[in-house]
């Protein structure tokens, strides 16, 4: 190859790993402002359920039963909380089960009709809990039109103010391998959601018992 024509080719070649660097350094580095403007947006958007949420407690979702309701009788799912931790209400929620009705849809009674699974979209109601598993709840009073006869032992019903925290269950502990879930965030250890919860501000008013350690 003449001179020339290495020369040519030796800037050539340089050119393109240049390009091919810069272009690296920009995704990199939008993608490092995407990753931090997402995770401010969910910090201010968690602080903000935090603080609009009238009542935040730790419970397990042990019966569920479907009914009509809401302004258009939707199929909405009450559920029976035990609850094991409050971090916000009381003492107008206590210690006990507590009714929290969502809009995930389900069968209504001994109906033999198809089940109805109302779409899980941003809501008054919001998403869905389901039966055994635990979570931390983020609740507001339940309108008139949203109540359920069952019994429990706190006289409120409540709606959900935003998404709650998911404990792991044998059904997604083995894909995720995480202790507990917010949103996008994902907590590996007991010890990393509680730094969390106390860095938004949240302390336990009233745990089951102090030498409570509860097991998900």
């Amino acid at each position: 190859m003449k001179p020339n024509r290495q020369l040519n080719s030796l800037k050539s070649n340089t050119m393109k790993n240049l390009k091919t660097f810069i272009a690296i350094l920009l995704t990199l580095h939008f993608g490092s402002l995407v990753s931090a403007q997402m995770t401010a947006f969910n910090m201010e958007d968690q602080k903000n359920c935090i603080h609009n949420a009238k009542y935040i407690f730790e419970g397990k979702v042990i019966r569920q039963e479907c009914f009509y309701g809401g302004e258009d009788r939707s199929v909405l799912t009450c559920s029976i909380i035990s609850i094991t931790k409050i971090f916000k209400g009381s003492p107008e929620i206590k210690l006990g089960t507590i009714k929290f009705v969502t809009m995930q849809g389900g069968r209504v009674g001994k109906d033999t009709g198809k089940i109805v699974l109302n779409p899980i979209t941003p809501s008054d109601l919001g998403p869905g809990v389901w039966k055994g598993g635990t979570y931390i709840i983020f609740g507001q009073d339940a309108p008139s039109n949203a109540l359920h006869p069952m019994p429990s032992d706190n006289d409120v019903t409540l709606i959900m103010q935003c998404e709650p925290i998911e404990f792991e269950t044998p059904k997604n502990a083995a894909m995720e391998r995480a202790f507990a879930f917010w949103r996008e965030n994902k907590f590996v250890t007991s010890d990393e959601l509680n730094n969390y919860l106390l860095n938004m501000g949240l302390n336990i008013q009233e745990p089951v018992s102090q030498a409570d350690s509860t097991k998900y």
